[in-house]
């Protein structure tokens, strides 16, 4: 198990070079980066993720 397999929140962030990245909320976002989603759940922040993905390829 990994070390962020029990974290129950997560957000989705956004940096500056519109990179995204799921982050737990118990630890400080990274300077510079926006959060776009959540707080919720792994799964619901790795559906929007693959959503954001689909419409960038478009």
């Amino acid at each position: 198990m990994g070390p962020f397999e029990e974290i129950e929140d997560f957000f989705v962030l956004l940096d500056a070079a519109q990179r995204y990245a799921l982050w737990p909320c118990f630890a400080e976002s990274p300077g510079g980066a926006q959060v776009v989603f959540g707080p919720a759940s792994r799964s619901a922040c790795t559906e929007y993720l693959e959503i954001a993905a689909t419409r960038a390829a478009s």
